[in-house]
C-alpha cells in the first residue's frame, strides 16, 4: 500500500505548489475520515474494533454497510459465505 502512500504525497505536493491552501485542508479532511483506510486491511480491523469496543453500533453499521456496498460485492463468490458468516456473527 505504499503506492497509495505515494500518490497521496504527490496530491499534497501539488497543491501545495499551486497554492491551493484550502484544497490542501479538505484533502487532508477526507483523507482522515477515508472508510477504506487506503485499503489497509490493518487499519479497517482497527476501526471496527474500536468502534466495538466503544460501543458505537451506529458507526459499525455505517462502516459495515459502506464495506458490504463498496467492497464485499465485489469479491469472488466464495468468500461471500465467509462475510455472511461474519455478518450473522456480529448482528
Amino acid at each position: 500500500m505504499a503506492h497509495v502512500q505515494f500518490m497521496d504525497e504527490i496530491i499534497r505536493e501539488y497543491l501545495l505548489f499551486r497554492g491551493f491552501g484550502s484544497t490542501l485542508k479538505a484533502f487532508d479532511s477526507e483523507l482522515k475520515t477515508d472508510k477504506e483506510k487506503s485499503f489497509r486491511v490493518d487499519k479497517i480491523i482497527e476501526q471496527l474494533l474500536l468502534f466495538i469496543n466503544n460501543y458505537d453500533l451506529n458507526a459499525l453499521r455505517e462502516l459495515w454497510s459502506h464495506l458490504e456496498s463498496h467492497m464485499f460485492t465485489k469479491l469472488e463468490s466464495h468468500f461471500t459465505p465467509g462475510v455472511k458468516k461474519i455478518r450473522k456473527c456480529c448482528s
